[in-house]
């Protein structure tokens, strides 16, 4: 692990060079002149500046831009939800789900437009919830293996055989 990192040496860098900035001509001298333009003083300071404003683009402005980026939020028992979502330079797209459907939706500053329909023409159907089919299951009067298979007694013969390896097990 590197003893200073990219920020460190940054820093590092611009500092002595804005310490050497204040005395390079860029103020009026005590006499009441103004200050000239020879000499790196002013080139200096301009590079300063400059790196200044790429250090403000390059950390402090995705930051900001972050926190200024306003998201959709939807209630948590909404039928309207968010489902996915990408940037891009212009907007947005979202993925959205409404009452059953499905919908491509781009938003830009001009507005929302609506792209393509999302949902599945052929859905399965929602399986049963575990409380249900357990309540389902606890009411249900037990019934005895043999009359689950059928009269055939190549079925009964396989229950048998089956039921004769549990008990082994069982033991």
């Amino acid at each position: 692990m590197p003893f200073f990192d990219k920020r460190t040496s940054l820093l590092l860098v611009f500092l002595p060079g804005i310490a050497a900035a204040q005395n390079l001509g860029t103020k009026a001298d005590l006499a009441g002149k103004t200050a000239t333009s020879t000499g790196p003083g002013p080139f200096i300071q301009m590079l300063l500046a400059l790196g200044v404003v790429l250090l403000i683009l390059k950390f402090a402005l995705p930051k900001l831009a972050g926190k200024l980026h306003k998201k959709i939020v939807t209630p948590l028992n909404s039928t309207l939800k968010v489902e996915e979502s990408a940037q891009f330079a212009g907007g947005a797209l979202y993925v959205v789900s409404a009452k059953n459907k499905s919908m491509l939706l781009s938003v830009s500053n001009t507005g929302v437009q609506y792209l393509a329909d999302l949902t599945d023409p052929h859905p399965l159907p929602e399986p049963p919830l575990f409380m249900e089919v357990l309540h389902k299951e606890v009411e249900r009067p037990e019934m005895p293996v043999m009359a689950i298979v059928n009269e055939d007694s190549a079925d009964r013969h396989k229950a048998q055989e089956a039921l004769a390896r549990l008990a082994r097990l069982v033991g």
